[in-house]
């Protein structure tokens, strides 16, 4: 009796329901609705439910699809349900497969077949819904519906159908949000590619017109390039973006890290018809310091109050104030009276007690000796003809091609070195001038060839004809050759010098023995020892023959060049701007400054055992030691007691801290070189994009600083450029970009 009654509302549930088949199929849906109001309400919205989940999720795998979708036809429909009742079955059951007159469950299908069963609650699947295996073995047809639409009813109530339901949808949302984030990471690699694209052309100094042919030629290749951000605007766009991040992460690095550092400086006022002042920080991001490019200031006029105030300015706007007077150390420039005045120079207004009065300054040691060289040219008579012959030869090849064709010639080597250099013997002559120089003495017979058969040629007018005979009597003449070998005597060595203190690793103290001994060495040129080609040249005009040319004695204007006067004046004026800081600096120290006892250079030399006496004292360095820590911030006692420590061992250990106060001192920079690497860079930037100052100094920063093609990382950029809701390559709100070809060439392009 407990039995019968259970099952009693069931049968009679189906009792009352089986009059539907018997009715015409118009009728069937309106007759269906008792069944359905017979289920409860909670089972009812829990269906509601996982039913908008599928459809939302209804995107099926391929081999799925085909056998759920399409219209059904009277061979797959179970004989007792017409069409529109298996539409309507369909309809509310998503789930439904009917297929040879059978039924089976999609949902359970699926979930078998991914293998996906595994993650179902205590349930398993039956077999003969995910088979399509469910038919009725009724005869009438009343009964086949009573049985069909049963074992719909109670499949779709079932725990298993439910949980592979739930099952499935959380499969398929997984789905959509890995589809989504490989559509994202592809999205990102197209941007990546443009961004290595724009990098490699801001790297290399190329105009940013070239960024279409490179995507064009990149899209050839079969790699996608995504929509946008491929015009030379958008190339110019990602580069001040690159250059303005890699900024602020130096500038991040060094506040975290915290770095001490120094500056140098340079100005120019040749930057698009603006005065502007190029930074440059020097910092040991590792290691080794490292000068780097920095900033550039648009000044409206070069006056030391102008330069002190901006220069501030854009360091306070990076660093704080705090940061600054504890982290920066020195502060190099050249000899310019409004940067380094006696009175009122830059230097002055950055050391006030206020500002930064443990700076130290330091005059670029490369202006030093091109100031000191220029002022040896002044007290000595008899260079001029070197110098007026010079000219006049730069004068001629610069103006004329055919002149340039002609000398190409004769003397490839010389056309080529005259023709990539500016008027020499100027105040960076011996930077400027060595390669000249050695030019004319190894091409002086082609020289004097090319100018015998130019000014003998009868195709030349008179004037013409004229300036090369005079040329040609100012290369034979004596004293030229004379001057000439003592020339080439003294550029080569001061070339040296000058090219030894713009090596960036170059530290105070090398930097001052290296000059020590070219001044030794220049001592005793002008003793007459070891200057060979003075002496050759001397020899040659003995014998009135130089190379196998003749030799002649020159004007009366033309006066001997005193050699031995000469090199005793470079000795004595190197001597006296021999490294040193600041002149004036001295008397504006406090108590804690090591300079009131000494040179800043030989408190240096201290750090560096080549440097000390035979017999080292106990007590040696420390007070220049004490000093320089009191100086840079640096903890004293701790290093101190380190410095003693490194002296016991006889400096073949060097102790932390130490290495920590010669890193200090390293920062000190002892050139400005690096600005003038810096303004080359400029001017090629400049001639292949005309940008404005701030935009330049974002794309300096990128092509001095950033690292090699094969060695940028743009991910990072990427990102940061996306968060910033900039564009992106694929998007389809804009129009793609069209390559403009020529028409008229299109027919000449087709069988080429």
């Amino acid at each position: 009796m407990k039995r019968s009654r259970v099952r009693y509302p069931k049968s009679k549930m189906y009792e009352q329901t089986e009059s539907t088949a018997e009715l015409s199929e118009d009728d069937v849906k309106p007759n269906l609705v008792p069944l359905v109001g017979l289920e409860s309400s909670r089972k009812r919205r829990k269906q509601e439910q996982l039913e908008e989940k599928i459809t939302v999720c209804k995107a099926e795998v391929c081999d799925q699809t085909s056998e759920s979708s399409g219209n059904l036809t009277a061979d797959e429909l179970p004989s007792c349900w017409s069409e529109e009742q298996g539409n309507y079955f369909r309809e509310k059951n998503p789930w439904l497969i009917i297929q040879n007159g059978k039924l089976g469950c999609d949902t359970c299908r699926t979930v078998g077949r991914l293998d996906l069963n595994q993650h179902m609650r205590r349930s398993r699947l039956a077999r003969e819904w995910t088979e399509i295996q469910i038919s009725s073995s009724a005869e009438k047809k009343k009964s086949q519906q009573v049985a069909f639409r049963k074992k719909i009813w109670e499949h779709r109530e079932t725990q298993a159908h439910q949980d592979a339901e739930c099952v499935l949808m959380e499969s398929r949302k997984r789905n959509l949000e890995a589809d989504g984030k490989l559509h994202q990471a592809e999205e990102e690699e197209a941007i990546c590619r443009i961004f290595r694209t724009a990098y490699m052309i801001g790297k290399t100094d190329c105009a940013f017109a070239r960024m279409p042919i490179l995507v064009d030629l990149q899209r050839t290749n079969g790699i996608n390039m995504g929509r946008m951000l491929q015009s030379e605007q958008s190339c110019a766009d990602i580069c001040d973006f690159i250059g303005a991040e890699m900024k602020k992460r130096v500038v991040k690095y060094i506040i975290e890290k915290d770095i001490q550092f120094g500056v140098v400086v340079d100005e120019s006022a040749n930057i698009s018809h603006q005065m502007v002042l190029l930074v440059c920080l020097r910092a040991a991001f590792f290691e080794t310091p490292t000068t780097i490019f920095f900033d550039l200031i648009e000044l409206d006029n070069t006056g030391a109050e102008v330069i002190s105030r901006e220069l501030v300015k854009c360091l306070r706007h990076h660093f704080s104030k705090d940061f600054l007077k504890r982290n920066w150390i020195s502060f190099t420039a050249d000899g310019a009276s409004n940067i380094l005045g006696h009175t009122s120079g830059v230097d002055i207004n950055l050391t006030r007690p206020e500002n930064y009065p443990d700076l130290v300054i330091w005059n670029c040691s490369t202006h030093r000796l091109e100031q000191a060289v220029a002022a040896a040219l002044e007290t000595v008579i008899g260079l001029n003809i070197v110098q007026v012959f010079m000219d006049e030869l730069y004068t001629l090849y610069h103006t004329s091609s055919k002149n340039q064709e002609e000398l190409q010639s004769w003397a490839e080597g010389l056309a080529n070195t005259i023709m990539a250099l500016d008027r020499i013997l100027d105040i960076k002559w011996s930077a400027s001038s060595n390669r000249t120089v050695k030019a004319i003495w190894i091409s002086y017979p082609a020289l004097h060839a090319h100018f015998a058969v130019a000014a003998a040629d009868p195709t030349r007018d008179k004037m013409e004809r004229s300036k090369y005979r005079g040329l040609l009597e100012r290369l034979t003449a004596v004293e030229f050759v004379t001057v000439l070998g003592l020339m080439r005597d003294a550029l080569s060595e001061l070339t040296d010098l000058s090219l030894k203190l713009q090596e960036s690793s170059v530290t105070l103290p090398e930097a001052d023995a290296f000059l020590c001994c070219k001044i030794r060495v220049l001592e005793a040129m002008a003793n007459g020892k070891g200057a060979e080609f003075t002496r050759l040249a001397r020899e040659a005009a003995k014998k009135m023959e130089f190379q196998g040319v003749s030799l002649h004695v020159g004007n009366n204007g033309d006066a001997e060049m005193n050699s031995q006067q000469f090199f005793q004046n470079l000795v004595n004026l190197l001597t006296i701007r021999r490294m040193k800081s600041s002149s004036f600096q001295a008397s504006r120290l406090s108590n804690t400054n090591v300079l009131e006892r000494g040179s800043f250079l030989a408190s240096c030399k201290i750090l560096y055992p080549q440097f000390w006496p035979e017999n080292v004292d106990v007590l040696y360095g420390e007070n220049e030691v004490l000093s320089l820590c009191r100086r840079f911030h640096l903890p004293e006692r701790q290093i101190v007691e380190a410095f003693k420590e490194y002296k016991d061992n006889g400096g073949k250990v060097i102790p932390p801290d130490v290495i920590t106060l010669i890193l200090t001192l390293e920062m000190v920079a002892v050139s400005t070189a690096e600005c003038e690497r810096s303004f080359s860079s400029l001017k090629t930037i400049l001639t292949r994009n005309p940008v404005s100052i701030p935009r330049v100094s974002r794309l300096l920063f990128l092509n001095q600083n950033g690292p090699s093609l094969i060695r940028f990382q743009p991910q990072s950029y990427v990102k940061t450029w996306l968060t910033q809701e900039r564009r992106m390559v694929g998007q389809t709100a804009c129009t793609d970009w069209e390559h403009q070809e020529e028409e008229e060439r299109r027919t000449l392009w087709s069988f080429l």
